[in-house]
């Protein structure tokens, strides 16, 4: 399929599947978004996230960690690839041989320049929407991690954790998980310098 012909046209998971590149996209509200390789940092990051999370997630036997490119297809305009999924044992049957088909109950994004807005604002806006239970964003700049929790259909923070002070914010050296109860993420070890 030629994706250039698409452009400016509302977008159906079903016409994903047609794309033939290799390209890393997503859909959301119907619009069709390409993303650059992520930069070595961004995936040593991830890494690291990664090997905390299925550290736990495995010695509790509570569910299943996947990293991106993973479809997330919340809805036919509405197909994402978070940086870190977790899907609870219990919700075991949304895992299929195409992807996560429904809500995931914990997404993480590292956010980079060029995804600001569309994590901070967009993306968070759409998790919100489908009553994602938690949701993390990854701030590599400025070393810290906020966790957002679904209360009343409206995420608000549920930790937030720096490496050191930012804007003259004091915040702890960790961050919490409300759906992972118990993980507790020494920031340090997620932002580990190469």
């Amino acid at each position: 399929m030629n994706t250039l012909s698409l452009k400016n046209k509302k977008f159906t998971y079903k016409e994903y599947l047609l794309i033939e590149d290799t390209k890393q996209y997503e859909i959301l509200r119907g619009n069709l978004i390409s993303y650059p390789t992520p930069t070595s940092y961004h995936q040593w990051y991830r890494k690291n996230i990664s090997m905390i999370l299925n550290g736990f997630v495995r010695n509790n036997q509570i569910g299943y960690i996947f990293s991106a490119p993973t479809d997330v297809i919340l809805d036919e305009e509405n197909v994402v690839q978070p940086d870190l999924i977790f899907i609870k044992q219990e919700n075991r049957d949304k895992i299929q041989k195409r992807g996560i088909f429904g809500n995931p109950d914990i997404v993480i994004e590292i956010v980079s320049q060029s995804t600001l807005t569309r994590d901070t604002f967009e993306k968070r806006d759409i998790y919100e929407k489908f009553g994602i239970t938690e949701f993390w964003l990854v701030y590599p700049e400025m070393e810290c991690v906020q966790v957002f929790a679904i209360e009343n259909n409206k995420y608000h923070i549920f930790s937030e954790g720096a490496v050191e002070s930012y804007d003259n914010k004091i915040l702890p050296n960790s961050a919490k998980s409300k759906v992972l109860e118990g993980l507790t993420v020494k920031l340090e070890k997620i932002f580990i310098k190469i």
